[in-house]
Formats: C-alpha cells, sequence, structure tokens
C-alpha cells in the first residue's frame, strides 16, 4: 500500500507526468498521470438542443480548478471549443503562460459523426485558427466533442498537421461514440498510440 501520493504533471503528449509515490516499506513506484478537462458552457452539450437561457454560465468551475493546479504546479491539457474561445481570452493566455496545454475542442461541440467530412474540416480549422490567433502559436491537440471520431474523421485531424488526438475511451463503439480501429497504430506509452506523427492519448 501507497501513502502520500505527489502528483507532478508535466508535459502532455502523451507521456503525462511521472507520479512518484512514497510507500511505507521504501520503494518507489512509476506511474502516469494526466489531466485533462473540457471547456465548454452547459448548454453547449448536444443534450440540450435549440435555443435555451445561456446568462447563467458553468465555466467558472474552471477557475477552481486552475487555483487548485497552479497552486500546486500542476499542468493540464485544456480542449476549447473555438465558439467561447475569444470570451476567454485573457484567461487562455494566462493558461499558456503558466505552461498548460490549450487545445481544440472544435468549433460548437457538434458531435464530428454528425457532420459531413468536409464540415467536420472545416470547422476544425475555423476553431484551431481561432485558438492560434489568440496564443500566438501552433495547437497541437484536438479532442472531439462526446468523444466522438472515427478513422476518417481522425484522418482529417491528421492532415491538419495536429500532433495528437484525445478523442478515444472506452467502450468505443456506440452510435454516439463512433468506431476507431486505429490500424497501424502501435502503442507508445500505456493508453497511447502512435501511427507516424500523430498520437492519440
Amino acid at each position: 500500500m501507497c501513502y502520500n501520493p505527489i502528483a507532478v504533471i508535466t508535459e502532455n503528449r502523451c507521456g503525462g507526468g511521472e507520479i512518484r509515490f512514497n510507500a511505507v516499506q521504501g520503494y518507489r513506484m512509476k506511474k502516469y498521470a494526466i489531466i485533462t478537462m473540457d471547456v465548454e458552457d452547459w448548454y453547449q452539450s448536444h443534450t440540450f438542443p435549440g435555443e435555451v437561457d445561456k446568462s447563467i454560465s458553468m465555466l467558472d468551475g474552471m477557475d477552481v480548478a486552475l487555483d487548485i493546479m497552479n497552486a500546486r504546479n500542476i499542468k493540464g491539457s485544456f480542449f476549447v471549443l473555438g465558439e467561447i474561445a475569444e470570451s476567454l481570452r485573457d484567461k487562455l493566455r494566462d493558461m499558456d503562460r503558466a505552461g498548460h496545454d490549450i487545445a481544440c475542442h472544435g468549433w460548437s461541440h457538434a458531435r464530428p459523426l454528425s457532420l459531413e467530412p468536409e464540415e467536420f474540416r472545416a470547422q476544425l480549422l475555423r476553431a484551431r485558427e481561432t485558438l492560434e490567433a489568440i496564443l500566438g502559436h501552433p495547437v497541437h491537440g484536438y479532442r472531439g466533442p462526446c468523444f466522438a471520431m472515427d478513422d476518417e474523421r481522425l484522418e482529417i485531424v491528421r492532415s491538419l498537421g495536429f500532433q495528437y488526438d484525445s478523442s478515444k475511451i472506452q467502450p468505443q463503439r456506440s452510435s454516439k461514440y463512433g468506431a476507431l480501429e486505429l490500424p497501424g497504430y502501435e502503442t507508445a506509452f500505456p493508453l497511447c498510440l502512435s501511427e507516424g506523427e500523430l498520437y492519440g492519448v
């Protein structure tokens, strides 16, 4: 049994951060942890179709998480929707300067499988360009809204030059999540696959 776990999360892109647990017996075990958060508001879920009252925001929860993480020097990856990025411009820049990874979560939280491939490509480009204009540097990561992804759309992510995708979950096969077969991918780290220059976390 291990006691007093101390988490140190460093870089993203699969490596996560190394966590070493101090045990009573004096031995150390190597573990990995990756902290990620989707930056979206409650009304952007596909659960609420149509017009809703957007005057109440749930994004203040992100501030609480950031305060905890920053106080402990824990870094994370934040997958941001393009349509709210401008309203978070200063916060995203502060997060970026603090060493957090700002990644893309699409434009409007439309599930990728609900979009034709060319519309998916257009929305993904729009979201990434918006984030890059705010940050002043490239954005490397992507996570599909609702983790909805298939091999065709993953190939679009790759073709646009993203370095990692964080859309695969278990179980992946359903009408909501789609099916990722990931042909040609190999295990790079536990729970992290790679094929060429693209990593799947």
